[in-house]
C-alpha cells in the first residue's frame, strides 16, 4: 500500500470531517478511497456518454438529478475526441478513394 500525505484547507478539512461522519466511515482514508472509486465510476460513464446521474427517494419515487461538473468536462472531451476521429477517418477514407479511383 503506498502512504500518501494531503493538505486541505480548513474548509475542505471540516468537509471531510463532515462527511467520514455522516457516512461512518472508518478513517478519512476510507472517505477518500470510496470518493475516489465513486469518481472513476462517474467518469467511466461520461466516457460512454452517459450525462446525468439520478437520485431516486425509494419512498415517495421523487427524483433529482445530481449536477456532477466533472462529468459534463469528461463527456465534451469524449465528445471532441470521438468528433475529431471521426472527421480523421472520413477524410482518410476520402483520400483512399481518390488513389483506389486513380490508380484504375
Amino acid at each position: 500500500m503506498t502512504r500518501v500525505v494531503f493538505t486541505f484547507d480548513a474548509c475542505s478539512y471540516e468537509t471531510l470531517q463532515d462527511m467520514v461522519k455522516r457516512g461512518k466511515y472508518d478513517s478519512p482514508a476510507a472517505c477518500v478511497r470510496e470518493s475516489l472509486q465513486v469518481n472513476r465510476a462517474i467518469q467511466e460513464q461520461a466516457k460512454r456518454g452517459f450525462t446525468e446521474v439520478l437520485c431516486r427517494d425509494p419512498e415517495t419515487g421523487l427524483e433529482k438529478q445530481v449536477v456532477i461538473p466533472s462529468m459534463e468536462r469528461v463527456f465534451k472531451r469524449w465528445q471532441f475526441h470521438h468528433s475529431m476521429t471521426g472527421r480523421f477517418l472520413q477524410k482518410s477514407q476520402a483520400v483512399t478513394r481518390k488513389l483506389f479511383d486513380h490508380g484504375r
